[in-house]
């Protein structure tokens, strides 16, 4: 069993940090690991770039999301996974936001589209197709992103509702 890689958490939670107090163009290498307190040559040996470790960031964003959405014991229906969702995400709003606007919408788009709608949905709704699902993916991924420029005036549960009801519709 591997052990936890403590350096390269602490990396993470450093952007994380960083991310949500000025844009990505603005941070350096240096003002990572400063607030990481780890040396250059850990940082490098933990991730190659910025990219990576904003990679890793939306990887660890949505793992935490999934991981919200699949521990309720209650029975499955859209509106709980979809309220899960936004109020798991609304967490991160402002670091999404910032990832966004620096150019990771598609990679967000991926990872959303595997871990929230590919698996997730599949096993509720075997007859889902792959074109429906990418429809769902794409329709939430822009309500996200909308909702999150819009200052996320919008409680997680209507959010949740505007999903629920196009997918009701979609499948």
């Amino acid at each position: 069993m591997s052990r936890p890689n403590k350096t390269a958490e602490r990396i993470v939670a450093a952007f994380g940090e960083l991310i949500d107090t000025k844009p990505l163009c603005e941070i350096a290498i240096n003002d990572i690991v400063k607030k990481a307190d780890v040396s250059r040559m850990a940082f490098y040996r933990n991730f190659r770039s910025i990219n990576d470790i904003a990679n890793k960031y939306i990887e660890l964003v949505l793992f935490d999301v999934e991981k919200a959405v699949n521990e309720p014991k209650t029975p499955f229906s859209m509106q709980t996974y979809f309220s899960l969702i936004f109020k798991n995400l609304s967490k991160y709003g402002k670091t999404i936001r910032a990832l966004y606007e620096a150019g990771y919408g598609e990679l967000m788009l991926k990872f959303s589209n595997i871990k929230l709608f590919k698996t997730p949905l599949k096993n509720k709704y075997i007859y889902l197709e792959k074109y429906q699902s990418d429809i769902m993916a794409g329709a939430f991924y822009n309500l996200l992103i909308s909702w999150i420029k819009n200052g996320m005036k919008e409680s997680a549960e209507e959010i949740s509702a505007i999903c629920t009801k196009f997918a009701a519709n979609a499948i």
